[in-house]
């Protein structure tokens, strides 16, 4: 379900984007709302990737939701987002918001791939503002 279009979607870039994440909705013109029914709390890549088109600039995913500490499925959001790009000519990345899970995921789950090893993963974010830390952006510029 599309929510938060306050503009016409036809005209505008879009990043996509579960609504648990974003409090703010007049941040971006179009977010993505998913089933967040019990047991059904993290984006599911398939209904991500059908909604990208040609106004789409982004796909976010998390790692470490807001409300299970989930970890969303880069790698299969990356692998479907790479065919859909081939077959309809189109030029989306993927931003992982870290959340906390950036810190943990290299040491609990290495063989985890939600980072620069996937090459639609062009920036990634961790916060550990939850927890008194501090925050980090990496870009895949220059690595």
């Amino acid at each position: 379900m599309i929510s938060g279009d306050l503009l016409d979607r036809e005209a505008v870039p879009q990043r996509l984007i579960r609504l648990q994440a974003e409090k703010d909705r007049l941040t971006f013109p179009c977010f993505v709302d998913t089933d967040c029914s019990p047991g059904k709390y993290a984006l599911d890549p398939k209904e991500a990737v059908d909604l990208v088109d040609e106004n789409t600039i982004l796909l976010v995913c998390i790692l470490g939701t807001t409300y299970t500490g989930e970890y969303e499925d880069v790698e299969t959001c990356s692998n479907l987002l790479d065919k859909k790009c081939k077959e309809e000519n189109l030029d989306v990345y993927i931003h992982v918001d870290g959340a906390s899970g950036a810190f943990v995921a290299p040491f609990v789950s290495p063989e985890l791939k939600w980072d620069f090893r996937l090459p639609r993963v062009c920036s990634i974010n961790a916060s550990g503002h939850k927890y008194g830390s501090f925050s980090l952006l990496f870009s895949s510029a220059g690595l």
